[in-house]
């Protein structure tokens, strides 16, 4: 079972480095997935995207109306992660409507990041040091 990200099958401006890595695990455990299967072993993968969590509240999307969707709470990723269990899914998304994205990005690439560029920062809510900034805390 592999934990990586909606970032390995979709990346977003400002975390080049981080979906790299994430690709590059997805792509790892796509080829296990598929060595290991004659061998009756079971290669999950869960693809968490947004995750309010005590280090990362994703307050921004959070507040929106519109983007509040796109976050999920630890307890649905500990769920995907049973349904990509042994004997389970090969890959799950949570929230579950993040598979769209990586849909989109097999049919309609251009129109996908049409809207991943967007508004600036939709997509990609400030952490740590710009979180700060945007509130006006941590300027000196």
């Amino acid at each position: 079972m592999n934990v990586a990200s909606t970032a390995g099958r979709v990346a977003r401006g400002n975390s080049g480095a981080y979906s790299a890595s994430k690709f590059a695990l997805c792509g790892w455990t796509d080829a296990l997935h598929l060595e290991e299967a004659e061998h009756g072993v079971h290669v999950g993968m869960v693809l968490p995207g947004f995750v309010a969590t005590e280090g990362f509240p994703q307050q921004e999307l959070r507040d929106r109306a519109l983007t509040r969707w796109l976050v999920s709470r630890p307890e649905k990723v500990a769920d995907a992660i049973i349904d990509a269990g042994p004997g389970g899914k090969p890959e799950r998304f949570v929230p579950r409507p993040y598979w769209i994205f990586s849909a989109l990005r097999a049919v309609a690439p251009r129109a996908l990041r049409r809207v991943l560029r967007g508004g600036g920062t939709t997509m990609t809510p400030a952490t740590g040091a710009d979180a700060d900034r945007a509130s006006g805390s941590g300027q000196a």
